[in-house]
């Protein structure tokens, strides 16, 4: 399965992909910040990222997906959905530095959306950090919105605070009620 868009496509972690994974993103610190996993100590690290994310696509037929610039080929990224065993979807985002700041963000999440409607998924979650304003805007262009009813969720973001739990932004995408320019039914 792959989702495609108009620079990146989507598509299934591969073993092979587990160097570019862990040099471009999950081992360096800058970039994992905000993340609720912890930065990556080493290769095995990835393996586990890698083997959890099979477990997902077996179990639920979709999961963590790569991101790919479509004209180079590039590894540049990660996005794609999440899945506990809850009834709660989520969904994620990670780049390279490199190419924060471009909208690969925003198009992964609307491709993870798409992706998500063709899953039959009927609402996603998207936890965030208080203070990642950049992926705060990015939920909310894709029309995310600040969940009323649960404004926030705790998770440990180990790279800020790896004894204490902390608060994030609980934004939510009811899909069967957003248009096709992503503005919410009223």
């Amino acid at each position: 399965m792959e989702w495609i868009g108009k620079r990146i496509k989507l598509r299934r972690p591969r073993v092979e992909d587990r160097d570019v994974i862990y040099e471009k993103w999950a081992s360096v610190p800058e970039v994992t910040t905000y993340m609720a996993w912890p930065t990556h100590r080493s290769h095995k690290d990835c393996d586990a990222f890698l083997v959890m994310s099979d477990a997902m696509w077996d179990e639920y037929g979709c999961g963590p997906m790569i991101i790919e610039d479509r004209e180079s080929g590039e590894i540049i990224g990660s996005a794609g959905l999440m899945f506990d065993g809850s009834d709660e979807v989520g969904v994620g985002y990670i780049l390279s530095k490199e190419h924060w700041g471009q909208g690969y963000a925003t198009e992964a999440l609307e491709l993870a959306i798409v992706g998500a409607r063709d899953q039959a998924i009927e609402e996603l979650v998207c936890g965030i950090h208080p203070a990642h304003i950049a992926s705060r805007r990015v939920a909310q262009k894709c029309g995310f919105t600040l969940s009323a009813d649960q404004p926030s969720s705790r998770l440990v973001f180990p790279q800020i605070d790896s004894e204490n739990e902390g608060y994030t932004v609980r934004y939510i995408l009811v899909l069967e009620e957003v248009r096709e320019d992503k503005t919410p039914v009223q």
